[in-house]
């Protein structure tokens, strides 16, 4: 069995898996370079270590951000061409994945990469206390950290943001409803 690709482990979604030796060497080919599709919802308002609702949580509050900060934010990073992957995933620093350095308080640099948003939609945006919930799809190049567009957000409004959700719908041709549930 082979997978192709996997999902942050607060994350959920469309999963792509082999069975077979026939299928799991075609694997490569068959997801290379496929747009794969997002849809995240963010705490304005706040940060995590970690990017997401697993890391530890600092509370700043977003004050009187409007619907259109967000959606200029949201442009702006959508807009770029680069980004740098979170310090906890699975990049390998020195032949180890860097969220176990990470983990151990060690600093962990990685290097801004080539990635895209192909296409992008905002779903909601709504007041929950002294945070701004805002729900967005995401169809994004491979390679793409949706905890770091969300962090990267956080960051152009200056009150933070994490993943509180993320759930992968679509890999390529392959949709999450059309998917097999694992039971």
């Amino acid at each position: 069995m082979g997978h192709g690709g996997t999902l942050d482990p607060f994350a959920r979604g469309l999963l792509v898996v082999a069975i077979g030796r026939t299928y799991t060497k075609q694997l490569g080919e068959v997801l290379k370079n496929t747009d794969k599709e997002y849809e995240v919802e963010m705490v304005i308002g706040a940060y995590s270590d970690t990017d997401d609702i697993e890391g530890d949580i600092k509370t700043v509050g977003a004050g009187d951000i409007s619907k259109e900060h967000i959606r200029a934010a949201v442009d702006e990073v959508a807009a770029r061409t680069t980004q740098t992957p979170p310090a906890y995933s699975a990049i390998k620093v020195d032949g180890e994945e860097a969220y176990k350095k990470a983990r151990r308080g060690e600093n962990v640099s990685l290097q801004p990469r080539p990635v895209s948003v192909k296409e992008y939609e905002m779903l909601s945006v709504q007041k929950e206390g002294e945070y701004i919930i805002t729900r967005v799809r995401l169809v994004v190049s491979s390679g793409f950290y949706v905890r770091s567009f969300v962090h990267d957000v956080g960051e152009v409004l200056g009150v933070g943001a994490y993943a509180r959700k993320l759930v992968r719908t679509r890999i390529g041709t392959f949709y999450l409803k059309d998917a097999k549930k694992l039971e």
